[in-house]
């Protein structure tokens, strides 16, 4: 009858996280499930300014993650969609490439992203983009 009673409880757990309906906060493990959160870390996230101004350029950016045969382009990401984030759960060394119309390429590697006992650890970079004919 324990047995059942346990079951049923990770049944519960499992379906409230299915459904988003149970907060998770910390990290610690429920039930043996291996949960922390539901939130998704990124490990990559790139401010992108004009390196003359200081302007940010995000909006206007396009971002590349590589590692071995791995390869993503990465988001636009909060409101004003002036960040790029990558790597989403994933540890690693990449290389970050960020590229805007007018301005140099912008690359940085190995960008080492590692993994925590929940998430992993999120690198933040600035990208300062260097005009054309500067």
């Amino acid at each position: 009858m324990c047995r059942n009673a346990v079951t049923m409880r990770k049944f519960a757990v499992i379906l409230a996280l299915l459904l988003g309906t149970l907060p998770l906060q910390g990290c610690h493990d429920l039930f043996g499930l291996g949960a922390c959160t539901l939130i998704v870390e990124y490990g990559v996230k790139v401010e992108v300014r004009d390196s003359v101004t200081g302007d940010l350029l995000g909006s206007e950016a396009t971002g590349t993650l590589t590692e071995g045969q791995y390869h993503e382009t990465m988001e636009r990401w909060d409101d004003r969609r002036q960040h790029l984030v990558g790597a989403p759960e994933r540890a690693g060394a990449y290389r970050v490439e960020v590229t805007v119309d007018g301005y140099k390429p912008w690359i940085l590697q190995p960008v080492i992203v590692n993994k925590g006992r929940c998430h992993v650890g999120t690198v933040h970079l600035q990208a300062d983009m260097v005009p054309l004919g500067s």
